[in-house]
């Protein structure tokens, strides 16, 4: 059993895009690392847990940290995932701006195209991205067991991406249905896995923003492969978006007349 442990980054719409970052790794393995893991984040410097932002902050469990101290201790870090035997870490996102564009050409409002598309987020377009980008690439290197996704808790768009994840299963290609697990979610404070996941998601936000790596991304980089794939609009995982929104667009228009015609013959 292997498991894929995934957090996100960009989930301000100002931001420029939204990304999933995460890694994957046997069961057992990751709970050799999570042992590991805990031991250095007791190491003093001590911390109950991490957030990449509160170490690039100094804030909450950094608070009164130097700079030196707060990098040192991303990168101690960053070495216990080089250490660890997890297979690969993986991004995927998309440009916040591509996803308004698209809701825009709606003519009725964000909730009904949510309730009727379900795409009206970055976080919808991404989930159905990340997952179908892991289980390509499982398929690809001959992996045949299955992958359990465990994404970070506190967006409400999970429920909706569950529920479509196991619609849209059923239709995938056999190779990759026979390994597509069970998604959930899990909190970043107790599970080691998804701060692993939000340390690699920091430091690839710092490269792709700054253009800089810094000795944390480059430590990670020279010893783990990480898999970069953006979604862009051909490549957007609601297949036909254009054709169903286009669609939308004409019964919202015919609805609108019918009631226009229904209110002037009152």
């Amino acid at each position: 059993m292997l498991r894929s442990f995934i957090d996100e980054t960009g989930n301000d719409p100002n931001e420029p895009a939204f990304c999933f970052t995460g890694w994957i790794a046997r069961v057992d393995e990751w709970e050799r690392f999570s042992d590991a893991w805990a031991q250095e984040l007791i190491r003093k410097p001590a911390i109950e847990y991490f957030k990449h932002h509160e170490a690039k902050s100094r804030t909450e469990q950094f608070e009164g940290w130097s700079i030196v101290a707060c990098d040192r201790k991303i990168l101690s870090l960053a070495s216990v995932i080089t250490r660890s035997d997890i297979k690969y870490g993986f991004s995927t996102g998309i440009r916040n701006d591509v996803v308004r564009n698209f809701i825009k050409s709606a003519i009725s409002s964000t909730r009904t195209v949510r309730n009727i598309l379900h795409c009206s987020r970055a976080y919808e377009w991404a989930f159905h991205a990340v997952t179908s980008m892991v289980l390509e690439i499982q398929v690809g290197l001959g992996e045949t067991e299955t992958v359990d996704f465990i994404f970070d808790e506190g967006d409400a768009a999970f429920d909706d991406c569950q529920r479509i994840y196991r619609e849209i299963k059923e239709m995938l290609p056999p190779a990759q249905r026979d390994i597509a697990g069970t998604v959930s979610t899990g909190n970043d404070k107790a599970l080691m896995p998804l701060q692993a996941a939000d340390l690699l998601a920091g430091v690839s936000t710092v490269n792709l923003r700054d253009q800089r790596a810094g000795k944390a991304y480059r430590l990670l980089h020279k010893n783990k492969p990480l898999l970069f794939m953006p979604i862009n609009k051909e490549q957007t995982p609601f297949p036909h978006i254009e054709e169903h929104i286009s669609r939308l667009n004409f019964w919202w228009s015919l609805k609108t007349m019918i009631e226009k015609a229904k209110g002037g013959a009152e």
